[in-house]
């Protein structure tokens, strides 16, 4: 498993990790995706997951 921070939003990374636990309301929406991310990033809270 590896875990490491993202600190720049990329959709191309992002938006297959969240359709791969079904996340459809992010997923169908990118755009939100996005603002969430940006929101999130300002608080130093994102991270992602791999394994």
């Amino acid at each position: 498993m590896e875990i490491r921070e993202i600190t720049e939003y990329n959709e191309n990374e992002i938006l297959p990790l969240y359709s791969s636990v079904g996340w459809t309301a992010y997923t169908e929406k990118p755009e939100a995706l996005e603002q969430g991310f940006s929101e999130f990033s300002e608080l130093g809270c994102c991270g992602f997951m791999k394994g």
